[in-house]
Formats: structure tokens, sequence, C-alpha cells
């Protein structure tokens, strides 16, 4: 039986498993109840914010990456998941035509591969350092 090095308590996974239980019909009630257009304020800040965390996230994978450390491998995870989640809000609040247009080429071109190119980064190193766990057994 292979060794297990990480584990979440059990009570963990039960609140994983009632959080989407919950969230499954949860997010169909929201997509048929919520009005298609709302008008929000503070919309610039929100964009702004988030382009600030992703920055951010840009940065400290750039860091543990040139000092090698296995932080890396976390920080890689959350910077492509970030990439996809704004690519998808970029496309789906984008205005009709030309906004829009630039908004699918973007994510399609520049946010999807660097996201995809990241979480094999990511994946690459969890390998590595469970391949360096396996050579100190």
């Amino acid at each position: 039986m292979e060794k297990q090095y990480f584990h979440f308590p059990r009570w963990i996974t039960g609140l994983y498993v009632i959080s989407a239980l919950i969230l499954i019909p949860w997010t169909f009630y929201i997509a048929d109840n919520l009005p298609q257009y709302h008008i929000a304020q503070h919309w610039d800040l929100a964009w702004a914010g988030f382009d600030v965390f992703m920055i951010v996230l840009l940065l400290i994978t750039i860091f543990f990456a040139v000092r090698r450390k296995i932080w890396l491998s976390l920080s890689a995870t959350a910077l492509a998941t970030v990439l996809v989640v704004d690519a998808w809000f970029d496309v789906l609040t984008a205005r009709p035509g030309h906004q829009q247009k630039d908004a699918i080429l973007f994510a399609v071109l520049i946010e999807v591969p660097i996201a995809i190119i990241t979480y094999i980064y990511a994946a690459r190193s969890v390998a590595r350092l469970h391949r360096r766990i396996e050579k100190l057994k």
C-alpha cells in the first residue's frame, strides 16, 4: 500500500461534500432567479482589485519559481485558476460586438493557454517533489 503524506481530516472532507450538495441546487436557483442584467456600483474597483490580486499571484509565483520553493505548486495552481476565472468573466461581461470578440480572443489566445501551461508547471513541480520524497525512503 502506498504511503500517504498529505491528508485532510475527515470533517473537512465532509464539509466539502455538504458544500457541494448545497451548491448544486443553489446554482440552479440563481441561474433561474438572478436578473440577466444588473447595474453594479464600483464595477471599476471590482475589476481593478481582481487584476491587482492577479498581479500579486504572478509575483508570488515568479518569486517561488526563481527561489525554487516548494510553495510554487500552490501559487501556480491559484494563478492558473484566477486566469481561467478572469477569462470567463471577461467574456461573459463584455459588451456584444467588438468588446466581446476581443475578450474571446484574449481568453483563447492568452489567458487560457497561460493557465494550462501554469497548471502543467504546478503538476510537474508536485511530481518532482514526490520523486524526491520517494528517493528519501
